[in-house]
């Protein structure tokens, strides 16, 4: 007997009820309904269907290129891990209006010249870069209830690197709008990674962690790691069992102020003439946290580009830290813990191939012992 999927269960993204992708839901809910796997998973008390969207911007427009529809069963005391995915293309392009989201008020940002859309989240967040009074700017547009906190976190992590040089864009009408001045420049990336921007990023981030942070909430602390080790790898949990242990155990102390979510896309590089100038943004989730944490992040989005020139990479940037304050210590541990989080996502969505799993885990163990 085939299990009907009950509406309640679907976490659907709100745009797709609005626009000419509903029809992508009637699709989801077929293919759902028709696999038995996904049935038994989702008979399970607490079972949930979670979507992720691959989308692509176009002039204000939206298509969706596919959608990854996952079943996910909780584990206790892990939360969910990914245990069924079904992908759903649409047959043809469906193109709509970034305006169509309920959640987010664009309003007539997106019909402005020299308007760009940056990041889209549906029915979360967005990221537009405009001109505003012949100004450029960053607007960051959030669900009502997140916006509030988010400009407050931004003005008081303004006010504790006030004195510190650092680049970060200030707020524009702070009492109206979530605005930021306009820097710049593109995104870090592969191509632009060279030794001495590495290691200004690195100089960078250290001033950040030697900034006070009088009023700043604490920074997210990261998830026991043997748990959705043991759920998800039950196989394998024995083997790496000493690496969860080792990394269970450690303390999480917040010693500085810490971006929270420290990549390379969340940097912006601006040649001017032979100089650089690179600007950190995004500081939703900074706080006080843990500085070992915080620049192990940074070390593992660094571009895989084979083992040599992954090492040089991390090595300019430590080199740059260094030269402001100490490298914090744990850092290994803390590299390792990064590689088990992002490898964690991957398993959760699921998107990791057991040989990717294994790859990562491996880095995990060599961050650990070095």
């Amino acid at each position: 007997m085939t299990l009907l999927t009950p509406f309640p269960l679907v976490k659907r993204y709100a745009l797709l009820g609005h626009c000419e992708g509903a029809a992508l839901l009637a699709e989801a809910d077929a293919r759902i309904a028709s696999d038995p796997a996904a049935q038994r998973l989702l008979a399970r008390p607490g079972a949930r269907v979670t979507s992720d969207l691959q989308t692509r911007l176009r002039e204000g427009r939206l298509r969706i290129k596919s959608v990854l529809w996952t079943v996910q069963v909780p584990q206790r005391p892990s939360p969910g891990l990914a245990a069924r995915s079904l992908s759903v293309a649409p047959d043809a392009a469906q193109w709509f209006n970034l305006e169509d989201d309920p959640a987010l008020p664009f309003g007539q940002m997106l019909r402005q010249p020299e308007t760009h859309v940056l990041r889209y989240v549906p029915g979360r967040r967005a990221t537009l870069r405009l001109l505003r009074d012949g100004l450029p700017i960053i607007q960051k547009i959030k669900k009502k209830e997140r916006l509030a906190e988010a400009r407050s976190r931004h003005l008081l992590v303004e006010a504790a690197v006030e004195n510190a040089s650092l680049p970060i864009p200030g707020m524009l009408m702070p009492g109206t709008d979530y605005c930021l001045r306009c820097c710049p420049g593109v995104p870090m990336e592969a191509a632009t990674t060279t030794a001495d921007r590495l290691a200004e990023l690195g100089r960078i981030v250290a001033r950040l962690h030697g900034c006070a942070m009088p009023g700043l909430p604490p920074a997210d602390l990261p998830e026991d790691p043997l748990p959705w080790l043991a759920t998800a790898l039950p196989g394998l949990a024995a083997r790496w069992q000493h690496l969860g242990e080792a990394l269970a155990g450690e303390a999480h102390r917040p010693d500085a102020l810490c971006h929270g979510d420290l990549c390379l896309s969340q940097v912006l590089l601006h040649q001017d003439g032979t100089a650089d100038h690179l600007t950190l943004l995004d500081f939703d989730r900074a706080g006080a946290g843990s500085a070992a944490a915080d620049l192990a992040t940074l070390l593992c989005s660094l571009p895989d580009l084979g083992p040599d020139r992954h090492f040089a990479a991390e090595a300019a940037v430590l080199e740059g830290y260094s030269s402001i304050r100490a490298v914090p210590s744990g850092l290994g541990a803390a590299c390792a813990r990064a590689e088990m989080d992002l490898l964690r996502h991957h398993i959760r969505k699921g998107t990791a191939p057991t040989r990717q799993i294994m790859a990562g885990l491996s880095r995990a163990e060599a961050a650990l012992v070095a």
